[in-house]
């Protein structure tokens, strides 16, 4: 895992240089324990919350 410090109005970049699809991810708001993040990124790639992609069953697994 990389860990990475940023501050509020800062971004990542994750960049794919075979395709060239590019997803920014920008901190906005910092208020206690709590951090807003914005992404940008192509209308291909999907992003979700962890927790809802964890209890999410795969059809592949559903058939196990």
């Amino acid at each position: 895992m990389l860990v990475l410090t940023r501050r509020e109005g800062e971004s990542l970049l994750l960049f794919n240089e075979r395709t060239g699809e590019r997803v920014e991810i920008t901190l906005l708001e910092i208020n206690g324990t709590t951090v807003k993040v914005g992404t940008t990124a192509p209308d291909n790639i999907t992003i979700l919350r962890t927790e809802l992609l964890e209890n999410k069953v795969e059809p592949q697994e559903a058939g196990k």
